[in-house]
């Protein structure tokens, strides 16, 4: 077999490794985004709301919120974020552009989210249709409708960190705590403020 067979065979067979390794990839970050009740939080309400394109209203105590497009769009979600732009939305509660976020993103439980698992999440967004639909803007009341009200909450009531799993338990229980206090925890939020 000539050199270019031989070279052309392995850039296939590394290419099917990298499409399959990209596959499950983006599964393991559907399942994720299923876990953290992503589309509840950031589905529109309505029959005709599309997926992740965001705009459901979140009322509060200080007003409503109103979900962002997740979906790859460039210009109204997050087609132009980088790898690092969406861990550290999860982890440290800021925006690309430095802004804290408002505690109604439950970043405070999602800041225990694996890199890996997040990069996962962004995979899987990543593979979906974009979709231009800007959000409205928050309706808040006027002492909260800064970002440095969030960004006092978050110094007082938010400490970033990893899950550290318990050596004196199993890999499973250990994964099952790791889902329901980051990832679960997101859909228990959820739950309680839109009732």
């Amino acid at each position: 077999m000539s050199s270019v067979r031989v070279a052309a065979a392995l850039t296939i067979l590394s290419l099917a490794a990298v499409s399959g390794a990209e596959d499950s990839a983006i599964e393991r970050g559907e399942y994720l985004v299923a876990a953290g009740g992503c589309v509840d939080c950031h589905t529109g309400e309505g029959g005709d709301s599309i997926p992740l394109a965001g705009g459901r209203a979140i009322d509060s105590p200080f007003g409503t919120f109103y979900s962002p497009n997740i979906t790859p769009d460039i210009e109204t979600g997050i087609g132009n974020w980088s790898d690092n732009d969406f861990v550290n939305a999860f982890r440290e509660g800021v925006s690309p552009d430095g802004d804290d976020y408002y505690p109604a993103f439950p970043y405070t439980s999602y800041t225990g989210i694996t890199r890996s698992d997040l990069l996962a999440m962004k995979q899987y967004l990543f593979s979906l249709e974009p979709v231009a639909q800007k959000s409205p803007e928050h309706d808040l009341a006027w002492y909260i409708s800064t970002r440095l009200a969030a960004k006092a909450w978050k110094l007082t009531n938010f400490d970033a960190g990893q899950f550290i799993p318990d050596k004196n338990e199993s890999d499973q229980w250990n994964r099952g705590a790791y889902l329901v206090r980051h990832l679960g925890h997101g859909r228990w939020y959820w739950q309680m403020v839109s009732q």
